[in-house]
């Protein structure tokens, strides 16, 4: 349910607010799912992401690396590689490196 909020096209500033509700429900070990975690790397590495979202999220996976937390991103690891070698030729996914990535 709360990742259905990042699918869609929301107001910027309600996207924002979820975005960073939930980077602080994962760093404070509340809520994390490898789906969601996944979902916010494809979003990071996406050139059609918003800055500020990006920036967010630069943020959010310093304090997951600060705080040793990085578990939830080795097992969002192999859906997110998924994700980025079945995205259809016209989307932005398609010039994300897998090596950048990794």
């Amino acid at each position: 349910m709360m990742t259905t909020i990042l699918d869609n096209n929301i107001d910027h500033r309600v996207l924002k607010a979820t975005t960073v509700g939930l980077c602080k429900l994962i760093l404070h070990g509340q809520y994390c799912t490898r789906e969601l975690v996944s979902k916010f790397l494809l979003a990071y590495f996406n050139p059609a992401t918003d800055a500020e979202i990006n920036q967010i999220l630069g943020i959010f996976f310093e304090s997951i690396i600060r705080m040793k937390k990085q578990e939830s991103l080795h097992e969002a690891l192999i859906p997110t590689l998924v994700t980025l070698l079945e995205a259809p030729y016209d989307s932005p996914l398609r010039e994300v490196k897998q090596e950048t990535v990794l």
